[in-house]
């Protein structure tokens, strides 16, 4: 029986060991799982951090943005506001321009009719002085 015994001994320490190195194995594949999962975490940690800075440049880029197409949107209001008298003041001037035609073709209807009668009263009046030279004579 003491041999069984110590069989069962020597077989009982050679498990025994067996199970230290399969748990010691175990601790160094779970230590190594562990230092990758951190190694991964910090890689995750770091890429949101980068894509958290990339956003705020990215929003402020936006709000920049915003600004500028907001005083773009004020300087188009202003050109507006101001061009809406501008093109009454061109239809008025269209007005007053055809107005003036048609004053300056009267006038110078007006004109040629003047410049008739000036030629007929200065005939008239050549022939007036021809008439009255030749009585004098």
């Amino acid at each position: 029986m003491e041999e069984n015994a110590l069989r069962s001994f020597g077989e009982y320490l050679s498990l025994a060991s067996s199970w230290r190195q399969e748990t010691e194995a175990k601790a160094r594949e779970l230590a190594l799982l562990k230092e990758q999962t951190n190694d991964q975490a910090r890689r995750w940690f770091n890429q949101e951090a980068a894509i958290k800075e990339a956003l705020k440049v990215a929003l402020k880029a936006e709000e920049a943005a915003n600004k500028r197409l907001h005083a773009a949107g004020q300087t188009y209001t202003e050109l507006v506001a101001k061009l809406v008298p501008l093109h009454e003041q061109i239809v008025e001037l269209k007005a007053a321009a055809e107005a003036s035609k048609t004053k300056v073709t009267n006038l110078e209807a007006r004109c040629a009719s003047q410049e008739v009668n000036l030629g007929k009263v200065e005939a008239n009046f050549t022939a007036k002085n021809e008439a009255f030279d030749l009585l004098k004579a």
